[in-house]
């Protein structure tokens, strides 16, 4: 492991796989096409071939060898307070109660005041981090509104 804490061969294979699968795919389908006489054999190597240089470009959409989350209190509190911003964007889009307005704020501050103190820390979340309501998610959206992240 590195001083970060990350494995060090996974982040290299995660780099390095697609290069290596369309190098084995692109080696195997030039040693059918100069080493075998079977028709046959011919086809069913290329098709292996492009499998494997297929499956390297997948893998390199979405790695399998990921690095994994360690810090889940503090995922947990961002992912609150990403909750809050939306509700405070359709608080001011609308207009509606300033004073819902205020309180959003004011628990968006003690959720940034809880991210100082989870930031670090690994292991798992806490049931609850305050005794405190969470943001109303309505079905309804003002007009003209995205709530997209």
């Amino acid at each position: 492991m590195d001083s970060n804490g990350n494995n060090v061969w996974q982040e290299r294979i995660n780099r390095h796989a697609p290069l290596g699968g369309a190098v084995v795919g692109l080696l195997i389908v030039a040693s059918s096409m100069a080493f075998l006489n079977s028709i046959v054999l011919w086809y069913i190597t290329i098709l292996v071939g492009l499998i494997v240089i297929v499956a390297g470009f997948l893998y390199a959409a979405r790695p399998i060898l990921t690095n994994q989350r360690r810090y889940f209190a503090l995922r947990a509190e961002v992912d609150r307070f990403l909750d809050m911003v939306r509700h405070m964007n359709r608080l001011a889009v609308s207009g509606e109660d300033p004073a819902e307005f205020e309180k959003i704020k004011s628990r968006m501050i003690r959720s940034i005041e809880r991210m100082e103190r989870f930031a670090g820390v690994e292991g798992p979340a806490p049931e609850s981090p305050e005794p405190e309501e969470e943001p109303e998610r309505s079905a309804r959206i003002p007009a003209g509104t995205r709530d997209a992240g």
